[in-house]
């Protein structure tokens, strides 16, 4: 486990300290070739209680014991995947709470499951920093020794911003690096959270978005949400005809449903978010 400071790590800015991307050849001939690099950054903010915490990393570790999950690593072939685990709330309280791990296999997946199902909770509480934790996770996407095809973070919450960067303009800075950003959003709190993920939270590359109803619906969401984004792009923007290995079906609706970020608008965040810290 590393704690690692947004301040230390991103020098106040919008990052200007850390390497441009695509790093240089030197660079990547010492860094180990993936197919995919994947950010899991879980709110673990004063909304989530320890229940609820315990359903998030339960959900996950049995996501990646999955076969549908484990099917679409092997599919990937020995390169495989990296994965970490970001824990994260307010402005400058985040920590990488299982670091970078290759997956590649039946065998590695239950290893990095066995890690999540018995990660502590590292912070208690706070305010709720989308922005901030997104730019966080970009930094642990340079300073890590692996070079993907894709770059993804993974943010998951169950409220909106109310403190820190403004999530859209984070995700400017990360999307213009050909990072994806994809979403699940928890709805027991605030039914509208998806249409608020959308506009503000997800973008880039395939970016897309799932729901879940509540807490005990994670797992199920993050299963999909796991293979979707392992998998790559989905065969068809009409959620309804794509199948998982595992029988489930993506319905394209909310809630507990995936939808594709529409990438020609909702470019705006709600009122919400109106008072937020702008990147400068």
């Amino acid at each position: 486990m590393r704690t690692l400071s947004l301040r230390s790590l991103l020098c106040l800015g919008i990052l200007s300290c850390l390497p441009s991307w695509p790093p240089a050849a030197s660079e990547a001939a010492a860094a180990e070739n993936v197919a995919l690099e994947l950010v899991l950054a879980i709110d673990v903010s004063s909304s989530v209680n320890k229940s609820e915490y315990a359903l998030q990393m339960s959900g996950f570790a049995e996501a990646f014991r999955h076969p549908a999950v484990v099917t679409v690593i092997e599919s990937l072939g020995s390169q495989g995947i990296v994965v970490t685990l970001v824990q994260w709330s307010g402005a400058d309280t985040y920590v990488q709470a299982i670091d970078w791990t290759r997956i590649n296999g039946k065998a590695s997946a239950e290893a990095f499951a066995a890690q999540v199902e018995t990660a502590p909770r590292l912070i208690e509480g706070g305010a709720t920093a989308i922005g901030d934790a997104m730019l966080f996770a970009r930094a642990l996407l340079e300073l890590n020794d692996f070079v993907g095809t894709r770059r993804t973070v993974d943010v998951s919450g169950d409220g909106v911003a109310n403190q820190g960067k403004q999530p859209a303009v984070a995700r400017a800075v990360l999307n213009a690096e050909d990072i994806t950003v994809n979403g699940l959003a928890i709805l027991n709190e605030e039914p509208r959270l998806g249409a608020y993920y959308r506009a503000g939270v997800v973008g880039g590359p395939n970016a897309f978005l799932i729901t879940a109803t509540d807490f005990e619906d994670f797992a199920r969401a993050i299963r999909i949400k796991l293979v979707t984004e392992i998998d790559g792009p989905l065969i068809s923007e009409n959620a309804d005809e794509i199948e998982l290995a595992s029988g489930d079906e993506l319905t394209g609706e909310e809630p507990a449903g995936i939808s594709r970020e529409p990438l020609s608008a909702a470019r705006h965040l709600s009122p919400e978010s109106s008072n937020h810290e702008t990147i400068k």
